[in-house]
């Protein structure tokens, strides 16, 4: 949709804070055409929202702050913040899911290089350090999602690792892209309020974990400041332009401390979001050996987890 959403003439000579403020208003527009039906039919832009977007992530990777670390590293300029993912963005591979939630399959599935946490657990830790991955995001990789939905793919799902730290990059490459298939963000949420804000107009569905609740759990395990204030802030800015699907993953040993609170929250904040609850937990890279995160799940902590999806209205 925001394809078809045409930039003004000049607007490239505009300083930074009345690009954002022009970003605002034509978001704005473009909600207000989407309720009204009146965007389908009108034409792709040749200078359009996309381009704005694209536009203000190159600035801010230039004292990077896609993600709430706000590392601060000049990616444009070769520094590596803490994800380690240069300017240019690569990914591990790309191929059509049918393993995902039933709702979204087949699913054109690519999983980028690199990540923002550092999960102890963490089941892809081969793409999380080897952020320079196998192939790199460019022309063929837009003609790739042309030809998968052509040949029936519902959506083009961004996952990893994690997108959000190839936002200037993704952006990028859907001005080459097109087909009018429907992106599924699939994403750790702790992005920060900038990227949050050119996600708007560009997402069709967030596909988004849910960890930690509000402890000291992030930190523990994945390493991450103020989770639970960062993801919550996101979450509520994303159910007012896209869907939500909202995955869970248990863990052993966080019933109370994660699943309970997060089953709360989501219900009292969230109610037309999807909600999985996932057991397919195991130790796996640096949780070996862990007090919890070194075990399985039990059978009580799951049955416990079962019952909480069901008190809190969930099915």
């Amino acid at each position: 949709m925001s394809r078809r959403i045409p930039l003004p003439d000049g607007w490239q000579e505009m300083h930074n804070e009345k690009k954002w403020s022009l970003h605002e208003s034509l978001v704005k527009d473009l909600f207000n055409a989407h309720k009204e039906n009146e965007i389908s039919s009108s034409k792709v832009a040749k200078e359009n929202l996309i381009h704005l977007k694209v536009n203000l992530a190159s600035e801010i990777i230039k004292s990077c702050h896609l993600c709430e670390r706000r590392c601060g590293a000049d990616r444009t300029n070769g520094e590596l913040g803490y994800c380690k993912v240069p300017m240019e963005s690569f990914y591990a591979s790309e191929f059509i899911h049918i393993g995902e939630e039933p709702e979204i399959i087949p699913s054109h599935t690519i999983f980028f290089a690199g990540c923002t946490f550092r999960c102890m657990h963490c089941q892809n830790s081969d793409i999380i350090e080897n952020p320079t991955g196998d192939f790199p995001v460019d022309d063929d990789l837009a003609k790739r999602i042309e030809k998968r939905f052509l040949r029936g793919a519902k959506n083009v799902n961004l996952v990893g690792g994690n997108p959000d730290q190839h936002l200037h990059n993704i952006l990028d490459l859907f001005t080459k892209v097109d087909v009018p298939i429907p992106v599924v963000w699939n994403s750790n949420m702790y992005h920060s309020s900038e990227s949050e804000n050119l996600l708007k107009g560009f997402v069709d569905l967030y596909l988004a974990d849910f960890k930690y609740g509000p402890g000291d759990c992030g930190k523990e395990i994945s390493d991450v400041d103020k989770y639970w204030e960062i993801v919550t802030r996101n979450f509520k800015s994303a159910r007012e332009q896209a869907d939500i699907y909202i995955r869970h993953l248990l863990l052993p040993g966080h019933v109370e401390c994660c699943t309970r609170h997060i089953m709360e929250w989501v219900s009292n904040n969230l109610p037309k979001a999807k909600f999985n609850l996932m057991f397919q937990f195991h130790a796996s890279y640096k949780s070996f050996g862990h007090e919890n995160l070194g075990r399985i799940l039990s059978s009580p902590e799951k049955q416990r987890a079962t019952e909480m999806f069901s008190e809190f209205g969930f099915s």
